[in-house]
């Protein structure tokens, strides 16, 4: 059985990314693995006596209670299997130590808007997971609405030295019998060498098992050559590959700016370049 881990902390981006992994578990009969850190209060020190500091249990049975409450939310009456983790510690550090403990096959977390314009940014937490995980990282904005996954766009670089690490981006295309586009976003000014023609040999042969196309688009900017394409062409969700990837990169600079914000509305799915 399929084993979906997400991350929450209670927030409305979370609430939306455990309705999507409980609709996703329910097409892959799968099992989803909810999970909290927590960080206790800290209570300065002060004149006033009989200061009075809740105990360990205290601390964890209340942010439990909240994640039970949560999975009997969104898993009532729908039969997926689930169960529930918290913990005291740096989030980042706890997921990727659950990640080795539970082997699931992917992470789900949310991701919240930033701003009055609604644009996405990843968040430092995200980007960490992202860097640190060896498994597929799959975001969802906050103001995703669910629906059926008919159009995937893969944003490619085409700098892929082993194509199998693709394997996860192959598996949900299959899953949802979805259509995969290929995806290059190149400055006006770039040719397309041999080395790029080469991989796009490999991507053929390795996709050629499901329904797939290939398309090119010229952008000096390549999240607003990306945010104009989705928006055109209805796609449902972006998968790439992590770590060294452009549009990862660019996503997590700090000097992100409006100008080049992530703004589609759609789910984003990371493969790491490195899978276990």
């Amino acid at each position: 059985m399929k084993k979906i881990l997400v991350s929450t902390d209670f927030s409305e981006a979370s609430h939306k990314a455990l309705r999507y992994a409980v609709e996703f578990a329910k097409t892959i009969q799968g099992k989803i693995v909810l999970f909290h850190v927590f960080t206790p209060a800290v209570v300065p020190v002060t004149d006033v006596p009989w200061t009075v500091l809740p105990g360990p249990t205290e601390v964890t049975d209340e942010p439990m209670e909240l994640l039970k409450k949560e999975l009997q939310l969104f898993t009532n009456n729908l039969e997926v299997p689930a169960e529930c983790y918290t913990t005291e510690g740096d989030t980042v550090d706890k997921i990727i130590e659950l990640e080795e403990e539970e082997k699931p096959d992917f992470i789900v977390m949310g991701m919240k808007p930033a701003g009055v314009l609604r644009e996405y940014l990843i968040g430092s937490v995200a980007t960490s997971v992202i860097r640190k995980s060896q498994i597929p990282v799959l975001l969802i904005p906050e103001l995703y609405l669910l629906k059926k996954i008919e159009q995937i766009v893969f944003a490619c670089d085409y700098k892929i030295d082993d194509v199998t690490i693709l394997s996860p981006v192959k598996e949900v295309v299959k899953l949802f019998n979805a259509r995969l586009i290929i995806l290059n976003i190149a400055k006006q000014t770039e040719d397309i060498d041999e080395d790029k023609t080469k991989t796009g040999v490999i991507l053929e042969n390795y996709f050629a098992d499901t329904k797939h196309i290939f398309h090119f688009v010229e952008d000096n900017n390549l999240l607003n050559g990306l945010n104009n394409f989705i928006e055109q062409n209805k796609v449902d969700m972006i998968a790439t590959v992590g770590h060294h990837h452009n549009l990862i990169e660019i996503l997590f600079r700090k000097d992100t700016n409006r100008k080049i914000a992530f703004h589609t509305i759609v789910p984003l799915f990371i493969v790491p370049v490195i899978t276990v």
